[in-house]
């Protein structure tokens, strides 16, 4: 696998931003702007269990197996009938909360602003 210019992968990360702000809305029928305050609040918290290092020792491979986790997730619960969910601390809407933060945390590592 080639190295990955994280300049090339923002329209990647904000394509699944958006699409993951379109799940919540379609389940909830909420404002993107309460979506972005309650996701923010959210990674703010974790960000803050964590710490920023977990993100940086890793990069943008980090951030992208992260999302594929989190969208693999969310489309088994959805799409297999057959699927009870088990982990019922975290909730869907938290699920696509993280890909939103993920996707975020990705836009700003390729920006250079994490810190």
């Amino acid at each position: 696998m080639g190295v990955i210019d994280p300049i090339d992968i923002k329209p990647v990360f904000d394509k699944v931003k958006n699409t993951a702000l379109f799940n919540i809305l379609e389940t909830n029928k909420t404002s993107i702007e309460s979506i972005l305050n309650e996701s923010f609040n959210l990674g703010v918290s974790k960000n803050n269990d964590y710490g920023s290092d977990n993100i940086l020792k890793f990069g943008i491979i980090g951030i992208i197996v992260r999302l594929g986790d989190k969208i693999a997730r969310y489309k088994n619960l959805t799409t297999n009938k057959n699927i009870e969910q088990k982990v019922k601390d975290e909730s869907l809407k938290d699920t696509l909360m993280d890909i939103i933060n993920y996707a975020t945390y990705g836009e700003m590592l390729s920006n250079n602003v994490w810190e």
